[in-house]
């Protein structure tokens, strides 16, 4: 994890073997990517909400009506859920990328 400002965080995102085995294809929380979006940004309450879709990750710590936040994933991220969601010959591997956002969405 480093600051890329006063007021934004750069979190290492880091899917796991495990992430894999324990995602639920097409559940946008339950995806690999949410499961280490949860962990690494330490959202352990079941309300913090965490919506991965197909290039894009929303949030929402604080239990608004809304989220309160979108980012747009990377590319390599895009690949992985297109490949987990609708797996051809093989699942995904293990990967990882990072995300910036405002410092008030780590816990």
């Amino acid at each position: 994890m480093s600051n890329t400002t006063n007021s934004e965080i750069t979190v290492l995102i880091q899917i796991t073997a495990e992430d894999i085995a324990a995602g639920v294809p097409g559940d946008c929380g339950k995806c690999p990517i949410a499961l280490a979006v949860r962990r690494a940004f330490k959202y352990t309450d079941p309300e913090d909400s965490i919506a991965v879709g197909t290039e894009e990750l929303e949030f929402d710590p604080y239990h608004m009506a809304v989220f309160g936040l979108t980012v747009t994933l990377p590319d390599a991220a895009v690949d992985f859920i297109r490949k987990f969601d609708y797996p051809e010959e093989y699942l995904p591997g293990p990967f990882e990328f990072t995300l910036t956002v405002p410092k008030e969405y780590m816990k």
